[in-house]
């Protein structure tokens, strides 16, 4: 591998030792950087490199070289040597070779005293290569007096080998002293006179293109370049001009929450859990469903708040009680019912063995509803999220320990640059995975089966999307652009480069510039088909502290108007940058999903939710996404309707939705009316059912025994009616005049009648036998 044997070329480790009494110059004391040199071709290093460039070199070829780097290493000691060693390298340029090459400094390489280091060929300065991460200057060695005796034992070590290895290599090849290898021009001569006959022509830009794997970069950094866009491409992949904008119209805090809260779903909630429920308790309705989140949006007001004192009677509570009495809303049985009887999803799904049948609806509604009602605007961010959670061991349950929220289950969430409005959001499954992930590379990578999901509903339109280093590969950026999107993505190294990009070059070559700096180079992936092609943009951006790489698919490197401030790195310095389009935009959106992700970890909507039940912390996650959604859209579009308005924080929001989510009348006419159906089809068909009691059971009038309860709509063996346990003697009212009693007639243990209805009972059935 060419480029990691020029990466390990680092070491070069002088011995000296005071034998004799002649004085010896050190050898890289007349060595500067800026000197042109001539070298044989064999006395390079690692030989093995030099030679694949060039094969049908003869003996004594030479070529010309200029020093970019002289230096030692530090001071370090061997094992089992007391000595202490000095690392001492130099390293030469040539635009033949790709990377700077290593040297022997051998006793041989002096100058001159008054060599002039001085000596560039005019406009013709190479740029600065990369430097060894321990290299130091050559003046910052310790001095060493020049009058002392030395003698010079050179060991190189790189890859393993030592001098005696590099010696053997190369008294093979030229039997020649390594002394007669090398030539300083040190002479005031003009430069086309001082160069062999065989030496290469001066130094310039390289010119052939650099491959790095699988892709191919152009030789030569450039501030400006062609937009990718404006090439030929298909009508359907024309950039996106439009904003963002909401389909349905809305003007108030409530109807902004109604439009991103999927209604559908919420139904379909009610209707599953509405099967299930027992006998004993009332059906549930969107309605009172409605109010149940408005009541849980109050108490997330109320950091740590408890439970009972939101229904306590305001006639027990003192002066300073801030809680509000929720029990004129809904009493706290019926809050309970509907805080632990609600069914997400199908239970008959749970069959299949997927551990996330209970989110799977729900995540899709989710999508589907923002699909309906949101139109994206030509930025989009995909970023993570996490929903909080606590319960151990729950489906897709993970520790990040980066996020603010450390605990619970983490989403891919894709983000509008402009609104910060989350518009597609994915589960991550893990381990727990029902099916393996979708691969639609060679490689396995699953990135880009990752981006090509969540950005589907945006396909073939144009949009650009900004992705952080966590889903940094060539191959995702190559699915967006086949699927009709660009992208800006960082580029990381973690244990390794990401696939096809040179970071290590880009990195070396970025060292030198000054701070503000971007250049790109065009690449090109090598595809199966050769008809096909994927070009992209390598964009290094030069910091105060590091390098920034990022992969791009769009954009001109045109400088936009707005600066930002960075500090020189040696002077302190302030200094205005300008960024170029691209960048400009990521900066601007890469923090689209942070964002909002910010918005709901401040409103406590998922921690004052306190249940130990998985599907709930998924349900409030998505409810909390809903409400921090229709802030952010009611902010955005009411500031362009009205040229004063005040953007409103998350409490003014919430009073300007509770109220009405209390007073919400969703379903309750439809209601009525089946209600009202039922009744009048029971009314007809009482009299029947009357006389087929009366045929069936004797009238008379009975007490219920001690600890009889409600009448279980059953019989025993021996025909008498089954009651349902409860306290010593159970409290009722009679169903005709409200009076207190446990009496009730034999034909219908389901009324409670007391003696003067039970009369009235038995006089009715005579009037009705009379007319039969």
């Amino acid at each position: 591998d060419k480029q990691k044997a020029l990466s390990q070329a680092c070491t070069v480790t002088v011995k000296q030792h005071n034998e004799s009494n002649r004085s010896m110059p050190r050898p890289s004391s007349k060595v500067k950087v800026g000197t042109f040199v001539t070298v044989k071709i064999h006395a390079l290093y690692p030989q093995d490199v030099v030679r694949n460039y060039f094969p049908r070199a003869v003996e004594d070829a030479q070529m010309l070289f200029k020093v970019v780097e002289t230096g030692v290493a530090g001071m370090q000691r061997r094992p089992k040597r007391a000595a202490v060693e000095r690392s001492d390298f130099l390293r030469l340029y040539s635009p033949h070779i790709d990377e700077p090459v290593l040297v022997l400094p051998s006793h041989a390489v002096y100058a001159p005293d008054g060599a002039d280091e001085s000596m560039n060929p005019p406009e013709q300065t190479p740029e600065q290569p990369h430097l060894h991460p321990e290299a130091t200057p050559l003046h910052a060695a310790p001095a060493e007096a020049a009058s002392s005796s030395m003698q010079t034992d050179v060991d190189i070590m790189l890859g393993g080998l030592t001098l005696s290895d590099f010696v053997a290599a190369a008294s093979a090849e030229n039997p020649e002293s390594l002394d007669e290898d090398y030539r300083i021009d040190d002479e005031e001569e003009d430069w086309e006179d001082d160069v062999d006959d065989h030496a290469p022509p001066p130094i310039s830009l390289p010119t052939e293109p650099i491959s790095h794997q699988d892709a191919t970069f152009d030789p030569v950094w450039k501030e400006s370049y062609e937009d990718l866009r404006e090439q030929a491409h298909k009508e359907q992949w024309r950039p996106h001009r439009q904003g963002p904008r909401m389909k349905p119209f809305c003007t108030s805090p409530f109807d902004y929450y109604k439009a991103f809260l999927p209604l559908c779903y919420l139904a379909r909630i009610i209707s599953l859990s509405n099967r299930f429920l027992p006998a004993r308790i009332k059906p549930f309705t969107v309605c009172e469903f409605l109010k149940f989140i408005g009541m849980r949006m109050l108490m997330a007001n109320f950091n740590n708040g408890v439970l009972r004192e939101f229904f306590t009677a305001p006639s027990s509570k003192s002066e300073t009680d801030i809680y509000p009495y929720l029990g004129k809303i809904m009493s706290r049985d019926r809050f309970m019912q509907y805080s632990t009887k609600l069914v997400f999803a199908d239970p008959d799904l749970k069959e299949q063995g997927d551990k996330f049948w209970q989110v799977r609806e729900m995540i899709f509604e989710f999508n589907d509803n923002m699909n309906t009602i949101f139109v994206a605007g030509l930025h989009m961010c995909l970023d993570e999220s996490m929903a909080y959670g606590t319960v151990e061991g729950s489906p897709g349950w993970m520790v990040v320990n980066r996020k603010p929220w450390p605990f619970g289950n983490k989403y891919h969430t894709v983000a509008d640059a402009l609104t910060h409005i989350i518009m597609s959001m994915e589960i991550v499954e893990g381990k727990d995975a029902h099916k393996p992930p979708d691969l639609l590379d060679e490689t396995g990578s699953r990135i880009p089966a990752l981006v090509s999901r969540m950005t589907r509903p945006w396909w073939n339109s144009g949009r650009i999307v900004h992705c952080n280093s966590g889903f940094g590969a060539l191959q995702a950026c190559k699915c967006l652009r086949e699927r009709g999107l660009y992208t800006t993505t960082v580029m990381k190294r973690k244990k390794y480069w990401p696939r096809n990009i040179p970071g290590d070059f880009a990195e070396s070559s970025a060292k030198s510039w000054e701070v503000g700096t971007s250049k790109a180079l065009r690449g090109q992936l090598k595809m199966s088909v050769a008809a096909d092609k994927f070009e992209f943009d390598l964009c290094a951006l030069r910091e105060s502290k590091f390098i920034s790489l990022t992969v791009s698919t769009w954009g001109t490197g045109e400088k936009v108007d707005h600066k930002r401030v960075r500090r020189h790195p040696t002077t302190g310095a302030l200094l205005d940058v300008r960024y170029p389009d691209q960048l400009h935009a990521y900066y601007r959106s890469r923090h689209a999903v942070a964002d909002n992700n910010n918005l709901r970890h401040r409103g406590h909507f998922e921690l004052e939710w306190r249940s130990q039940s998985w599907a709930y912390k998924q349900f409030a996650f998505m409810l909390a996404v809903c409400e921090i959604n229709a802030l952010l859209a009611y902010n955005y579009f009411e500031k362009q309707k009205k040229q004063q308005f005040t953007p409103y924080t998350l409490n003014q929001f919430r009073k300007g939705v509770q109220q009405k989510l209390f007073d919400n009348t969703i379903g309750v006419e439809q209601q009525a009316e089946s209600q009202q159906e039922a009744e009048s089809q029971q009314e007809a068909d009482r009299p029947q059912r009357i006389l087929q009691s009366a045929a069936a059971h004797t009238h008379c009038l009975v007490s219920k025994k001690p600890h009889e309860g409600k009448f279980l709509n059953r019989f025993d063996a021996n025909g008498n009616p089954v009651f349902k346990r409860g306290s010593l003697y159970c409290k009722y009212r009679c169903n005709g005049c409200g009076t207190p009693v446990r009496t009730y007639c034999k034909c219908d243990p389901r009324r409670t009648l007391c003696v003067e209805c039970y009369a009235a009972h038995r006089a009715e059935l005579a009037v009705l036998n009379l007319q039969v």
